[in-house]
């Protein structure tokens, strides 16, 4: 008691000493102020921390959700852009395939054009052929006509001229008779005078 300095001294915050009642030990609420200040300032700051605990915690949790949630999107994102690229590899294979049969399906029309072109060469050889062997029977044909038609006229020729060889023998003849009748008659007048 007499060591203690003056400022800490417990007689500052305890009241004399008084005897102890009958029945029951009286209620000690006479704590020095800052100690209860103290312990209701540490119940606070629990309070408080506890508090910030919490909503770090929930904080926390929300932050885990959300890293859970982002994540999951990106893995979502990762897989999307993975099916992106498999479908893009599929096209791509696709493409190349289409444009192998397009270059196949090419060869054989660019073949096929040049065998119609054949063809129609063929065919148009063919034509002019038959033009000109039908020319060539046109022309037979109207060589012979004019054959038959020399000969016809020939054969005419000769048989005017038959005829007329005949007609001038029988003139002849004609004549021939009228001389001779005429000579009868002559001589018959030349020996009736």
């Amino acid at each position: 008691m007499e060591a203690t300095p003056d400022d800490i001294h417990p007689q500052k915050t305890l009241a004399e000493f008084k005897p102890l009642t009958v029945g029951q030990y009286p209620v000690f609420n006479k704590y020095p102020k800052f100690i209860v200040d103290y312990q209701v300032q540490e119940r606070e700051r629990i309070r408080h921390e506890e508090m910030e605990y919490l909503r770090q915690r929930q904080l926390s949790l929300e932050m885990q959700k959300e890293t859970m949630k982002r994540t999951q999107e990106e893995e979502a994102w990762y897989r999307q852009q993975q099916l992106l690229m498999d479908a893009e590899e599929k096209r791509r294979i696709l493409i190349q395939t289409e444009e192998q049969k397009l270059t196949a399906q090419r060869k054989r029309l660019y073949a096929m054009n040049r065998e119609v072109k054949l063809k129609e060469l063929q065919l148009l050889d063919a034509a002019r052929r038959k033009f000109l062997h039908f020319q060539k029977e046109q022309r037979q044909k109207e060589l012979r006509r004019l054959d038959d038609e020399v000969q016809r006229k020939a054969l005419l020729r000769d048989q005017e001229t038959e005829t007329a060889i005949e007609e001038a023998e029988i003139r002849n003849i004609e004549l021939q008779l009228q001389k001779k009748m005429f000579e009868q008659v002559k001589l018959k007048y030349f020996l009736l005078t």
